[in-house]
């Protein structure tokens, strides 16, 4: 069970209606877009045109990139922005277009391959959900909803086999920095899911350490001879360091997909249990969640 907030789906909405419409406008004009912002490598080295490693994600690719494209954005692009948030969004897809861009200019600057299409941005949006929310229901046209593990396999399964059945006598030139482009998001999704989980957890050791320095609790080796003679007092510890925990539920992360995850865990309690079932802890981040709506 989740929370939507349709305000902030806004980015993925425009931006699928804005790259549809170039699309359609090369469509009417005999393709006239990849002459202006596809990427070549030696037009940025050689003619200075900076502008292609920004532009080239615009220009229509082949129709298996198109149609991840769209799938993804429409699908998955708009769980992801609730995530990240609205306005940090569009910020990390602009970086990461350039950098992109400027990984593919240095590995093929002395070839004359053409770069074009989301790929990357793509695979990018497809791995940093998946590892994100892989526990999450998508919802597809009119099939029964399918797990995130499930929808993001079969597509790349779909994009994967639509390249394979339009390579002709063997490996293409394009079909390599296509694929370079795709191992590149799925590389940076990675690396992006792994920084945001150390941080989030570097952050709630410094949280753990702030709360055990106010409580001035006695430390276990303090206790040994009390706690070995004393049945009670070795309770009572247990029960304080188990209350310090559950009390830090209470919190809320920096992390937005931790604190949705624990809204999933609340909301399901009250589903099974009722609303009664809560404890003072639960009860209090449900109201902390809700000052941020």
């Amino acid at each position: 069970m989740t929370i939507s907030n349709k305000n902030s789906v806004v980015f993925s909405r425009v931006f699928l209606l804005i790259v549809g419409i170039l699309y359609f406008v090369n469509y009417i004009y005999a393709n006239v877009l990849p002459d202006m912002l596809s990427l070549r490598p030696n037009d940025v080295l050689d003619g200075l045109q900076i502008w292609k490693l920004l532009t080239f994600p615009f220009t229509p690719g082949t129709v298996e990139a198109m149609l991840l494209f769209a799938i993804t954005f429409y699908f998955i692009s708009p769980k992801l922005e609730e995530i990240v948030d609205q306005f940090r969004y569009p910020s990390w897809l602009f970086l990461l277009s350039i950098l992109h861009g400027c990984a593919m200019t240095l590995i093929f600057w002395k070839t004359d391959v053409v770069i074009a299409g989301m790929e990357g941005v793509s695979f990018f949006i497809l791995t940093l959900y998946l590892f994100m929310k892989p526990k999450s229901m998508v919802e597809f046209l009119k099939f029964p909803p399918l797990s995130t593990v499930l929808f993001t396999a079969g597509l790349i399964f779909l994009w994967f086999g639509l390249k394979i059945v339009n390579v002709t006598g063997g490996i293409n030139t394009q079909f390599i920095p296509q694929f370079s482009s795709a191992l590149f998001g799925i590389t940076l999704g990675a690396l992006i899911y792994l920084q945001i989980r150390l941080a989030s957890n570097h952050r709630n050791r410094n949280r753990l350490d702030r709360y055990d320095s106010d409580l001035k609790v006695p430390r276990p080796e303090e206790l040994s001879v009390a706690l070995i003679s004393n049945a009670k007092l070795k309770k009572q510890y247990r029960t304080l360091e188990d209350e310090l925990e559950t009390e830090m539920y209470s919190l809320l992360s920096d992390d937005p997909a931790e604190n949705e995850e624990k809204l999933n865990d609340i909301l399901d309690k009250i589903a099974s249990n009722g609303k009664d079932s809560l404890s003072p802890y639960e009860n209090r981040f449900l109201e902390e969640y809700s000052k941020q709506l």
